[in-house]
């Protein structure tokens, strides 16, 4: 495993894979993950429970899961990766959201005057779960 590699490659590599993956690392969601001979194996929890393997070959990061993506840099490998890096990921803050609602009650209040209800469902509580949100930050957006 290539020891150089930075949060900031990852992104880099992963494109926009990287956000979904961040936000699985920031849940927990790695369930396992074990270092050996260049390689970094792990399982992280998704709809199910994926088996990801990571490793470095002629100075590019390669991986493979058992999700439907398969090879390429999926959002658990990123998971796995950011697990791996632990404090040495250095993330940096994430960026505020502008026009955020400070609390339900205030994104509820909005939805009922536009008369919109219909779609909280659909979104806010099903979307934030996929969304990486700093902790502390208003995850509601106007």
């Amino acid at each position: 495993m290539q020891a150089q590699i930075t949060a900031h490659q990852l992104r880099t590599i992963a494109g926009p894979q990287f956000v979904r993956g961040e936000a699985y690392w920031r849940q927990g969601r790695v369930l396992e993950c074990v270092v050996g001979n260049g390689v970094i194996d792990g399982v992280v929890s998704g709809s199910f429970e994926y088996r990801v393997r990571v490793w470095s070959s002629a100075g590019r990061l390669l991986s493979s899961c058992t999700c439907p993506v398969g090879t390429g840099m999926c959002k658990h490998a990123v998971a796995l990766v950011l697990f791996y890096l632990g404090d040495r990921a250095e993330l940096p803050p994430p960026e505020p959201i502008t026009g955020a609602f400070a609390t339900r009650a205030e994104l509820e209040a909005f939805v009922a005057e536009h008369h919109v209800m219909h779609v909280m469902p659909l979104t806010a509580d099903i979307l934030c779960a996929e969304l990486t949100i700093p902790p502390g930050a208003p995850p509601f957006r106007r």
